[in-house]
């Protein structure tokens, strides 16, 4: 019932955004983006929504400020409002009540109870009709299988994303991506003019962790998050701290090597035509059949359209034959080519 629904995801995370928009798009809901509390503010004056689900840790506006700010708008009075938190003590679920949010979803997020807790309060005022709701392509090929990884849940992971590979992939690099570097993040957080950013740091790692199955980094980042929120001292966050880098860097570690592999599949996947290829490979051999110079923009043309390929490779020290004036082995280069992608070449 909630497809058609107009939602504002209140999120900073670039990895939580993904998931939520992803999950979102898939159940027919509508979703705009904004990236904080006042961006949320700004939006809501902006534009009518059926609900906001709410990120609580944020920079420039966190969610509760943002919660009562929106509360205040005469349009906004019983607008839903749904935290969506890593934090679900029974404390800080009545900190949502009291900011005015009429709800709250836990991260790690559980997709059936996200949407249950939604259709609880929100009522689309434009459902979506059958044939209007998107269609998401889910067609998955054996590049987006998942090898086992090092510290992480697989099944736990794609359980979020609704067994999703592709979208599962691209968080997994994602959290690699944004994490090669966390105890930098961390450090600077520490010396920034704002008291929260350390805590927040932690909080997003705990979070996102746990949305990927990474189970002892969401444990680890839990216990910095607390020490760095309770004000535990220099020593006891330190610890903290080493706790999780040891926990993380195998996993960085595992999810490097998936990296690798995507990079190797990709090269793999992008297979050269050999008919748009036989006339500029006939063209190449020609020129250098004629000793002429020009065979090098031909053989960049070439280059161009095969990108990535494997095939490309084997081309790449042409160049440099060519202006060695090494015909004879450049001629014996581009024949190997054209065999190997079954182009049949006129030699005479």
């Amino acid at each position: 019932r909630l497809q058609g629904a107009k939602i504002l995801l209140v999120e900073d995370n670039e990895i939580n955004q993904e998931l939520a928009i992803e999950l979102l798009t898939t159940g027919g809901v509508i979703t705009t983006l904004a990236e904080n509390g006042q961006e949320a503010l700004d939006k809501v004056r902006e534009q009518a929504f059926d609900g906001v689900l709410m990120d609580i840790q944020m920079p420039v506006m966190d969610g509760y400020s943002a919660a009562r700010a929106i509360r205040k708008l005469d349009a906004c009075a019983e607008l839903p409002i749904i935290a969506m938190t890593a934090n679900a003590m029974a404390s800080d679920i009545e900190k949502t009540h009291q900011a005015g949010m009429n709800d709250h979803i836990s991260k790690p997020i559980n997709v059936a109870e996200m949407f249950c807790t939604m259709a609880k309060w929100i009522t689309p005022r434009t459902p979506m009709l059958a044939n209007d709701q998107v269609s998401i392509d889910s067609e998955e090929g054996e590049q987006d299988a998942i090898p086992p990884l090092t510290g992480i849940d697989i099944d736990a992971g794609l359980a979020i994303t609704q067994g999703n590979r592709k979208l599962y992939r691209r968080l997994l690099l994602k959290f690699l991506q944004s994490n090669l570097n966390f105890t930098e993040q961390f450090y600077a957080g520490q010396q920034s003019d704002d008291p929260e950013a350390a805590t927040r740091i932690a909080h997003t790692l705990k979070g996102v962790a746990g949305n990927i199955g990474a189970k002892q980094i969401q444990i680890a980042a839990q216990a910095l998050e607390t020490a760095c929120k309770q004000d535990k001292g220099k020593s006891v966050i330190e610890s903290a701290l080493n706790s999780v880098e040891s926990t993380l860097a195998p996993v960085l570690q595992s999810l490097t090597q998936l990296q690798q592999m995507q990079v190797i599949e990709k090269t793999k996947k992008q297979t050269v035509d050999s008919e748009t290829f036989k006339p500029l490979l006939q063209k190449l051999l020609n020129l250098l059949r004629e000793d002429d110079a020009d065979a090098v923009e031909v053989l960049e043309k070439i280059l161009e359209e095969m990108g990535d390929s494997s095939e490309a490779g084997q081309l790449n020290e042409l160049e440099d034959l060519i202006d060695q004036y090494a015909y004879d082995e450049a001629i014996e280069i581009v024949k190997t080519l054209a065999k190997n992608l079954s182009i049949e070449l006129t030699t005479g």
